[in-house]
């Protein structure tokens, strides 16, 4: 089984202020890491140099046998990245958004039309596929820029909070064909804050808190993640608030 990420004392700075720091993750083909923690954790900040999205400050990493910010172009096609702001264009519509990626990847055009056709349906957006991305709703957007990271069948995906503003039947849908990409050797790594998601889909858990990883594990036992979880990110007791009660 091949190596996907490899990351050994990975830190990123942004002047002083450390997001992550001493960051260790070894992820094989055909595997899941998802990264939790509270906002500002230090999730999307490790994302994003794993995407080449920014550079490390610290450490070492390897993707897909690449420093990620000196990789080569087409290191770049086999990786599908979905962004923590999903990078939509306002004047595209759904399918023009699709129809432009898969020219960038070199996609013919009756392959284009046919994986396109599948991810719409499966998503639910085939009815809206003409609408403008500024006319859609944060669910529609969020679908669209998964089905942008999938639709040239990549090695590895990365996806910033592929859960987050979804309705419940469309979570079990992106649930299912990530369990199912990961069975045909995809290898995924996603930031989450949905637990309940998480424990069905990770093969390893990295629970971050300021920007360091507290705890991990491969186990998938129910209730451990959760449990865990709140022993590190505790809930803030209610306030009086007499001046609303």
């Amino acid at each position: 089984m091949s190596t996907v990420i490899e990351c050994q004392g990975l830190g990123v700075n942004y002047g002083d202020f450390s997001a992550l720091r001493d960051f260790d993750l070894h992820l094989p083909e055909g595997r899941a890491a998802v990264l939790v923690g509270p906002n500002g954790a230090g999730k999307s900040s490790c994302l994003k140099v794993l995407a080449g999205l920014e550079s490390e400050s610290a450490g070492r990493v390897e993707v897909l046998g690449h420093r990620p910010k000196s990789a080569p172009r087409q290191w770049r096609a086999q990786m599908g990245v979905m962004p923590e702001h999903l990078g939509l264009f306002d004047a595209l519509s759904i399918e023009e958004h699709l129809s432009l990626s898969a020219g960038l990847y070199g996609i013919a055009m009756a392959e284009t039309g046919r994986r396109s056709a599948e991810l719409l349906n499966l998503l639910g957006l085939a009815e809206g596929k003409t609408r403008f991305a500024a006319a859609c709703s944060y669910g529609m957007r969020k679908k669209t820029a998964l089905a942008l990271a999938i639709l040239h069948a990549p090695k590895l995906l990365i996806l910033d909070e592929p859960f987050e503003g979804l309705d419940p039947a469309s979570c079990e849908t992106v649930l299912a064909l990530l369990n199912a990409l990961k069975l045909r050797g995809t290898s995924l790594i996603v930031s989450s804050h949905m637990l309940m998601h998480v424990e069905r889909l990770a093969d390893e858990v990295l629970l971050l808190d300021g920007g360091v990883v507290v705890w991990r594990s491969a186990a998938r036992a129910e209730g451990e993640l959760r449990a865990h979880y709140l022993e590190v990110v505790k809930a803030k007791e209610l306030p009086a608030l007499e001046w609303i009660l």
